[in-house]
């Protein structure tokens, strides 16, 4: 019986819920007002416990393959929230409508090194019917996904590696109808803490393209993505600071002993028209007046 269950529930849903799904950087470098659009994709395999009505059993390597699009927006400088839409297939059984939202933060930057926080949960609720060897089942499925991260992100040139450790946790259910009996059992993941570690490359100016490979104890998942941002507006100037005049400088005329105003000083030349110097053989030099240009 309790492999009958178990049949069933494969049979009847392919959750895009039973998987790891792409994170990216847990520090965001957005700028506010950003708009964000990306693909992510992620390619894994993990053990799923399911539960209740005196069942207890686990699925094995449970792999799936999810699709995704993003959109995002810049709060603030280093602060984003992004949704996503897309479909699943998970091992081989049929593709699934799958969504989610998330956020991330950063918290600290110092030079090429910044830190930040990561949250995001994918959402699935499903109802099917099928006919399993001549019997009528009907189910309904619902089940949360969440995943929270931190780590730092460092840049180089062109590059950026990141990782960190995370939570992973499933959080579901599933009714099921058949032989005139209903049956609900909780589905939950075999493990709930992992690392992850990833690198990417900055491909133009406003898009990148990230690799990276995510694991815990009873899953593990490599993933695939490409981000576009588009700079949002500038921020208006404060028109009310006040603009502080440039300071000039006041020239005091220079005087001699007497009171006539110099305008310069000029080499002295010799009778001869030789330039003139001392006994040490340093220039010598005199006043120009004012009064003397003026002749």
């Amino acid at each position: 019986m309790r492999r009958v269950i178990i049949t069933i529930i494969m049979v009847l849903f392919t959750s895009p819920a039973w998987s790891l799904t792409f994170m990216g950087p847990a520090a965001s470098n957005v700028k506010e007002g950003d708009f964000l659009l990306g693909f992510d994709y992620s390619d894994s395999e993990m053990d799923v416990e399911i539960s209740g009505y005196g069942l207890r059993e686990t699925l094995e390597d449970v792999e799936s393959d999810l699709y995704l699009g993003k959109v995002g927006l810049g709060i603030s400088d280093g602060f984003e929230f992004f949704g996503r839409f897309g479909m699943s297939e998970i091992a081989d059984s049929g593709n699934e409508f799958a969504w989610g939202l998330g956020t991330k933060a950063t918290f600290g930057e110092k030079d090429n090194l910044s830190w930040g926080v990561l949250f995001q949960f994918m959402s699935l609720n499903d109802e099917e019917e099928e006919n399993i060897d001549g019997f009528l089942v009907d189910g309904d499925l619902e089940i949360y996904e969440f995943q929270v991260a931190f780590g730092p992100r460092y840049d180089m040139d062109g590059l950026y590696i990141y990782g960190g450790p995370f939570f992973h946790f499933i959080d579901g259910d599933v009714d099921l109808e058949f032989l005139g009996e209903t049956l609900s059992l909780d589905i939950e993941q075999e493990s709930e803490f992992g690392g992850y570690i990833g690198l990417g490359w900055q491909i133009a100016e406003n898009s990148s393209l990230c690799v990276e490979y995510q694991f815990t104890g009873d899953a593990h998942a490599v993933g695939i993505s490409l981000l576009n941002k588009f700079g949002g507006s500038p921020k208006p100037e404060n028109r009310n600071v006040t603009q502080r005049p440039t300071p000039t400088l006041k020239k005091e005329p220079k005087v001699d002993a007497s009171g006539r105003e110099i305008r310069g000083y000029k080499v002295k030349r010799t009778a001869s028209g030789e330039i003139a110097k001392d006994e040490d053989g340093n220039y010598i030099f005199i006043p120009v007046y004012e009064d003397e240009e003026k002749k």
